[in-house]
């Protein structure tokens, strides 16, 4: 479960509203021999926690790849955690592999020397891959998708971590978000691969690190050599750190689900991260102002870089040297906040700490807010999402709400949550201003997070009329009004439709490779018929070498289905229309540019000069 460190403090909201998190205290830097961090007497020790043998798709047995650890290595802790799929099948004397791993590790542990894990990794690209340590049985992904793992995982209480997340391997569902399993899920990798070819810590996984803290996980940071060679440990300096009070697999355990880990390049830097009263890893609950201290040493390896990494951004560390010790202060004005320290040696490696959490004791968050489209238009309506969960091992019930800046409500909804329980909901808002703010329970949470322009024009891709780089000229124009341009791809549905106040279609030209797809469909007709209806307006691009008759006559014919006599000459090149701009009794706009005017900067600007009313 959750280590937890309490205080009896409370959130303090001042006119209203929420404030961001900020720094308020100048750091304290002073050059060291002897820490002074609460935390720092307790031992670091490095581990590989995810490798493989031959009982999946690595070489040697187990038992080869402890002792080779063990003395080759030079490591402390080391896993073998070979792939789920291959555990179904025995061995060529009839054992099973995973009791035999779990074999291996009883006879090659030594406390206070050497530990051994047994684990397995559960595999299913495109969902993700995930390590499994401290369970006695396994689950293989013919029987458990991801969410599955998750339930199992829960049942027998092991310790999970996300490995290498990203593309190529999956990130989980973009790291969905479910409570029940945020108590088992305890580590992700930033790190992984057992060679110098490449920066074995990369910025994907760094990226995704951050993506799954935003998300609502309580994760510490690791790092494994993911080991399919005999090189396990002396692969790379890659190590997870790993700070427990004795070398023992229930200190080592203890450790794990406490997130105290970090990620390390550097195969022996100590670096210490936290309170008077918490280390990294822990969660604080109810401060307004948190004193931290980041303790690090190395000799020989000075540093390039520190960094304080926290939800709203990044701050410098003033130091310096191979040897130092910092402290600042932050005040916390949300939630829900967490903050982690990320160093770049001068020699390039990198060490990233887990986070220290500061949180509400209420334990009930809001997450995973978002906006469709992603930004909005002022009095146009929108989707709108969110999550609340509850980190309570007993059911709760609050009352969500969303309010403008004068208090009103805009919306608002009882919400019941079961024990470390999740509630998902989109709803439907129009709203008179982007400065809203999230209420649970009456206590303002945070802002609606909401970005806001002018107007949105859709650019209509989908009939053979693919001209986005061509249009650039226009699209500028109307992002530098206050507008945003998006392309409407695949065809034309309402959904699509809904979230643009503009229509930009280029007339697809006579060169077409798809005929068919170069004219308006009645389906096409009928939906553009209600975007008029409901006050939706258009811009017209002419083509640039005239269109097929066929295209011709399906515009015209939307045309006069709306009462507009408008005719094409010309191939379409040009329309009989006394004005360049017409407005319908609907209150719909249509403008209708040349080719050579919705494509030259100078021209579509002098084109559209006098039509600012119409934005």
């Amino acid at each position: 479960m959750i280590q937890e460190t309490r205080s009896g403090a409370s959130l303090i909201f001042e006119g209203g509203t929420m404030h961001r998190f900020c720094v308020i205290l100048v750091f304290v830097l002073a050059v060291i021999s002897v820490t002074q961090i609460a935390f720092a007497q307790i031992p670091i020790f490095y581990g590989n926690l995810h490798a493989h043998t031959s009982y999946s798709d690595g070489v040697g047995d187990p038992w080869i790849a402890y002792t080779h650890a063990k003395n080759v290595g030079k490591l402390d802790v080391q896993g073998v955690t070979d792939h789920c799929h291959y555990l179904r099948y025995p061995l060529s004397d009839g054992s099973m592999r995973f009791p035999k791993t779990l074999q291996a590790a009883g006879e090659m542990n030594e406390n206070g020397r050497f530990l051994t894990i047994a684990g397995f990794e559960w595999t299913l690209t495109g969902q993700g891959h995930i390590t499994v340590y401290d369970t006695q049985s396994y689950t293989h992904r013919d029987e458990s998708d991801l969410y599955q793992l998750y339930d199992w995982l829960y049942t027998q209480g092991g310790i999970g971590s996300f490995a290498h997340p990203g593309e190529k391997y999956g990130d989980f569902f973009d790291f969905e978000y479910f409570p029940k399993a945020d108590q088992v899920m305890h580590l992700i990798e930033l790190g992984n691969g057992s060679t110098y070819v490449s920066r074995c810590i990369n910025e994907e996984y760094y990226d995704r690190y951050q993506r799954a803290l935003a998300r609502g996980w309580h994760l510490g940071a690791a790092a494994n050599q993911d080991n399919h060679e005999a090189n396990w440990g002396s692969g790379n300096s890659l190590r997870t750190g790993i700070m427990m009070e004795s070398l023992t697999l229930d200190d080592l355990y203890k450790a794990l689900r406490a997130r105290h880990t970090f990620a390390t390049e550097d195969s022996d830097v100590k670096i210490y991260f936290g309170t008077d009263e918490a280390m990294m890893g822990d969660i604080l609950y109810d401060r307004e102002e948190v004193t931290f201290t980041v303790s690090y040493s190395d000799p020989g390896d000075s540093i390039k870089t520190a960094q304080v990494v926290y939800s709203g951004g990044v701050m410098e560390l003033p130091v310096l040297g191979d040897e130092w010790e910092n402290t600042f202060s932050l005040s916390i004005d949300k939630p829900y906040e967490w903050v982690f320290i990320r160093v770049e040696q001068s020699d390039t490696n990198e060490v990233i700490t887990s986070p220290i959490w500061i949180q509400d004791s209420k334990k009930i968050y809001l997450f995973n807010t978002f906006s469709y489209p992603e930004r909005i238009v002022r009095r146009q309506p929108f989707k709108y999402g969110y999550e609340i969960a509850n980190l309570n091992e007993e059911e709760r019930t609050v009352v969500f709400e969303i309010k403008d800046p004068e208090g009103e409500t805009l919306f608002q909804k009882s919400i019941f949550l079961e024990p470390l329980g999740l509630f998902k909901e989109v709803i439907e808002l129009i709203a008179p201003t982007k400065a809203l703010t999230l209420y649970l329970d009456g206590t303002p949470y945070c802002d609606a997070g909401l970005e806001e322009v002018s107007f949105i024009a859709g650019i209509d891709t989908s009939h053979e009329n693919y001209y986005l780089k061509e249009l650039e000229p226009l699209s500028n124009y109307l992002i530098n009004l206050g507008g945003e341009t998006v392309p409407i791809k695949g065809s034309l549905n309402a959904a699509k439709l809904d979230n643009c106040n503009w229509l930009i279609v280029p007339i697809p030209p006579s060169d077409a490779m798809m005929p068919s797809f170069a004219v308006l469909s009645k389906k096409d007709v009928d939906l553009l018929k209600k975007y008029v209806d409901r006050g939706g307006h258009f811009i017209f691009v002419l083509p640039q070498k005239g269109s097929l008759p066929s295209t011709i006559s399906s515009f015209e014919q939307f045309f006069a289905e709306i009462g507009l006599g408008i005719h094409f000459y010309e191939e379409g090149r040009g329309i009989e229309a006394k004005d360049k701009a017409i407005t319908t009794e609907s209150g719909a706009h249509f403008v209708f540019l040349t080719w050579e005017e919705a494509t030259d900067r100078d021209r579509v600007a002098g084109a559209l000069k006098g039509l600012s009313h119409l934005w």
